[in-house]
């Protein structure tokens, strides 16, 4: 969830904070993954994060190996391939 000071700053922003839940932001990594497996390294390490912040570290776990399992194809890729080695070896 959103902190105190960060709600406020989006209220003064946006005028209504954005709501979601980890389950549903899950829910759209796992149909984004399903269409395309594989096609975005990133998405699997969001996968994982949001297993994570709902306490699923064998969901995380698996998400995380198969990211890490990726051939990197961008910079963004490479970014997201070092924090999902990270992630893996803090589990």
């Amino acid at each position: 969830g959103l902190s105190w000071a960060t709600r406020k700053v989006a209220a003064a922003l946006f005028a209504t904070p954005p709501t979601g839940s980890h389950a549903e932001a899950l829910a759209h990594f796992e149909a984004a993954e399903a269409l395309s497996p594989g096609f975005y390294l990133k998405n699997q390490v969001c996968l994982a994060k949001c297993s994570l912040a709902l306490k699923d570290k064998p969901a995380a776990r698996r998400w995380l190996a198969s990211a890490a399992a990726m051939a990197p194809k961008s910079a963004d890729d490479e970014a997201s391939l070092a924090e999902a080695k990270k992630l893996l070896a803090s589990l």
